[in-house]
């Protein structure tokens, strides 16, 4: 459990110096993270941490995934929804309802799986203001029936996420088939 903020930024600064705290150094971030932001929590937020070798310190629960082709997976993740402005270098806008689906079709074919349904939730915005700059970013929580196509593609997107802003808690997929 950390603090809560309405900058992703501090929850990002939050997770990455606890890790290296308990790591004792600085290493590279080889892990991902989800946010679990509930009125329930009393202004802390719940972080979940996927990686191959994290500090012994957190506490862990062992669960292994196996990805053979044609299994169905049902999965949930928190995913950013932004689209480059074609010819513009850093512009970026918001995919408009009609645009979702085939999207999201393609992002996760891009990872070794085939959509097979999917709903969504509201959108939502995330402020991220650091030295310098701020800006915010659009997502929506995703639910979708999926089907490996690639094992080895769906095993690197299990274990790196997928999507953008990644280091700021998106993109980390759930397993929610025993929901």
């Amino acid at each position: 459990m950390l603090p809560d903020s309405a900058n992703r930024q501090d929850i990002h600064a939050q997770v990455y110096s606890a890790v290296s705290q308990l790591r004792g150094s600085k290493l590279e971030r080889d892990y991902i993270y989800s946010v679990l932001q509930h009125p329930g929590l009393k202004g802390q937020v719940m972080v979940t941490l996927r990686g191959q070798s994290l500090p012994k310190d957190i506490p862990t629960q062992q669960h292994s995934q196996t990805f053979e082709p044609g299994r169905i997976l049902r999965s949930r993740a928190e995913i950013v929804t932004m689209a480059q402005i074609p010819g513009e270098r850093y512009r970026y806008r918001d995919r408009r309802p009609d645009e979702l689906h085939q999207w999201l079709t393609d992002l996760v074919g891009r990872h070794g799986f085939a959509l097979k349904d999917a709903v969504w939730g509201n959108p939502k915005r995330s402020r991220i203001k650091r030295a310098g700059t701020q800006f915010s970013v659009p997502s929506l929580s995703f639910t979708m029936t999926l089907e490996v196509v690639n094992p080895v593609d769906a095993a690197s997107a299990w274990l790196n996420g997928i999507g953008r802003k990644k280091g700021y808690g998106f993109g980390m997929m759930e397993d929610i088939s025993d929901e």
